[in-house]
């Protein structure tokens, strides 16, 4: 009887440390997620133009999505808590909605990073061609998100309560389903952000056992040159591509401002020299500078053009 009683505390003790543990990993991730979503308003609102064709976009979704996600989480867990406070077909509602946004906006975040690690694979290794993208991330995470969706309606028909929590039966299509899934939501996404973020900080290895020769004829302009595209051709030439017609007349308009309050007094002193021809009445006060005094003394006002 003891022992029953010692393994049912037990148990105990480790569901309520399970809990505590999702709890705080509940709310510390909504907590930065919101900050990330903070961060990427604020980047909007300064740039609208780099956050639809940059990450920024790709950022402001994944932390939607993670907040979706542990929102769910967060649902499955005060489901559990009020199963028998419930019917069972609302038990069978909140389980399939709570597994298929779950699932839906965990799919959406993967995607979501690889196409922030895409995005930065090709700023690195093809900046030219970076610079033409337009909106490509627009159309990218609403396939993304369709796909998730339709990959994931499955839950919708399938998931049903348990007594303590949202059950799928494992059966052969169900089974097909969760390899599928696994596939598609981790497996894939994981090995293409780990080929492309790696070719982004190691993209320069294989010159490192070289002949020293070579080394010193042609890698090393090379390494000048990639060092050149990375950082100049990046954050210049995408920056500059992506500023739209108001944002370039809006900087020429404040850059020659800028000159005419820089240059004011040699603006003045030219407006103040004044030519008159023979026919042109001569003002009774005239403002003159010391060009118009050194011509007086040479050549006769009668003689001015």
């Amino acid at each position: 009887m003891y022992s029953h009683v010692d393994q049912y505390t037990a148990s105990s003790n480790i569901q309520a440390g399970i809990h505590f543990w999702y709890g705080i990993i509940i709310c510390v991730g909504s907590i930065m997620n919101i900050y990330v979503l903070y961060r990427t308003k604020r980047l909007y609102a300064r740039d609208p133009e780099q956050f639809r064709n940059g990450i920024g976009i790709c950022l402001c979704i994944l932390a939607t999505s993670d907040i979706v996600a542990l929102s769910a989480l967060l649902m499955h867990f005060l489901l559990m808590t009020c199963n028998s406070m419930l019917s069972k077909i609302l038990n069978d509602i909140f389980c399939k909605i709570t597994m298929f946004s779950l699932h839906t906006a965990y799919t959406q975040s993967m995607w979501c990073w690889f196409f922030m690690s895409a995005l930065r694979f090709i700023a690195t290794s093809r900046p030219f061609q970076y610079t033409t993208l337009w909106r490509l991330p627009y159309l990218m995470i609403g396939l993304s998100f369709a796909g998730s969706v339709i990959e994931n309606a499955w839950l919708l028909i399938f998931v049903q309560s348990d007594n303590s929590s949202c059950i799928l039966h494992s059966t052969a299509p169900t089974r097909a389903y969760w390899i599928f899934h696994v596939f598609i939501s981790f497996v894939i996404p994981c090995i293409l952000i780990l080929y492309m973020d790696s070719s982004v900080l190691c993209c320069r290895i294989r010159t490192k056992y070289s002949d020293p020769m070579l080394q010193i004829v042609i890698n090393r302009p090379c390494g000048e040159k990639f060092a050149f595209n990375a950082f100049y051709l990046i954050t210049f030439i995408y920056e500059k591509s992506l500023m739209s017609k108001t944002n370039s007349s809006r900087q020429l308009s404040m850059s020659f401002r800028q000159r005419l309050e820089e240059n004011g007094h040699l603006i003045r002193e030219r407006a103040n020299t004044v030519s008159y021809r023979a026919t042109s009445p001569m003002p009774p006060v005239l403002v003159r500078n010391s060009s118009c005094c050194a011509l007086d003394r040479l050549v006769p006002q009668k003689h001015w053009l």
